[in-house]
């Protein structure tokens, strides 16, 4: 192999990386997105069973701030937080966190949600709970209704939506298609 040959040979490789970088760099950014999605979706789903398995409401809760028991909710963030709540009529404010992750945050992927929190009852379905503002500032309640949380990363070319019926089946779906039978991961 002469000096030439390998300059052309390390030529070759060095435009193909990069070529390459782009495509990469677009696959991690949608990876990104993809497993923060799954994280609010594991998220809700432990919500969901701790609810069922502890016969006790519990919330699923979207925070900015660093996520801890009673953490602000909030409908933009990269946080979230699963926190038991009191028994109603029990006369107590504290709860129990169960979970909870900042791995948007760490990522830089934004989850804006439809609601900042969702309590689940001990039956795995969502319930209303109107006296939620004792353990959070700010007046967050729950109230069963269809719930969106929108997962984005600005440099990423595909964005997410977990959905939630207010029946409680989660959902794992691409917004930018519509559900049929062509497109079953549609929303």
């Amino acid at each position: 192999m002469t000096i030439i040959e390998l300059m052309v040979a390390v030529a070759i490789i060095a435009l193909l990386a990069v070529l390459a970088v782009p495509s990469f760099s677009e696959w991690i950014a949608n990876s990104k997105v993809r497993s923060t999605a799954e994280e609010v979706a594991n998220g809700l789903r432990m919500a969901q069973s701790e609810a069922l398995r502890k016969s006790l409401p519990v919330a699923f809760v979207i925070t900015a701030s660093t996520p801890a028991a009673n953490a602000t909710p909030a409908t933009t963030g990269g946080n979230w937080y699963v926190q038991e709540l009191p028994l109603t009529g029990s006369g107590s404010t504290t709860s129990t966190m169960l979970q909870s992750s900042n791995y948007g945050s760490r990522n830089s992927v934004s989850v804006t949600a439809s609601a900042a929190v969702v309590c689940f009852g001990s039956m795995g379905n969502q319930i209303t709970v109107a006296s939620a503002s004792t353990l959070w500032s700010g007046a967050a309640s729950c109230s069963p209704n269809s719930q969106t949380y929108n997962v984005t990363l600005s440099n990423a070319t595909r964005s997410l939506r977990v959905a939630l019926t207010a029946g409680g089946q989660i959902r794992l779906c691409d917004p930018s298609k519509t559900l049929g039978t062509t497109n079953p991961d549609g929303c």
